[in-house]
């Protein structure tokens, strides 16, 4: 028999349990949670972000990014997958957050609208942080489904309408 470690019960132990049930685990870490939010300011941020989130969701509220981010304008974070993230609110290519990859921004400025779902920006020295234009390139990742020619050809001549090609019929 062991004591409870939240309500000091006594319980039958099985496995390597230090709780009589889950609302006592669960309890317990909430309140060692809580005692570390107090202590440490940075922490007391990001909860007070995240309960705020909630609130406004709750009562269905606007979600007004500007409001939620404690960030500045334009400063970034790196993903997991190695590429800068920065808040870019209202942009086509943004997430509903207002996150969009910096080497998709910077391609879609330079060519004046934003990027397709089937288009992609590759770096050609592979730095994911380099995001000069001189290291982007455009690539599509579309092709046709099916292999009748003509359906080839009708693929084709909507592509280069796509990109502002003039198809000429011979």
């Amino acid at each position: 028999m062991l004591l409870c470690k939240w309500c000091n019960s006594e319980f039958e132990k099985k496995g390597k349990k230090v709780f009589c049930n889950k609302k006592c685990n669960v309890d317990y870490w909430s309140k060692q949670q809580s005692l570390k939010i107090k202590d440490n300011p940075e922490l007391k941020k990001k909860k007070m972000y995240r309960s705020r989130l909630y609130y406004r969701k709750k009562h269905k509220l606007d979600l007004n990014v500007s409001v939620l981010f404690y960030r500045e304008k334009g400063s970034g974070t790196i993903t997991k997958t190695g590429y800068r993230c920065i808040n870019k609110i209202g942009h086509p290519n943004a997430s509903k957050t207002g996150r969009i990859l910096e080497h998709q921004y910077i391609m879609s400025q330079h060519l004046g609208r934003p990027i397709f779902k089937h288009e992609m920006i590759h770096h050609k020295n592979g730095n994911r942080l380099d995001n000069r234009i001189e290291n982007l390139e455009l690539w599509s990742k579309s092709h046709p489904s099916g292999q009748r020619i003509n359906d080839k050809i009708e693929w084709c001549k909507e592509f280069l309408e796509i990109y502002g090609y003039d198809v000429i019929k011979r």
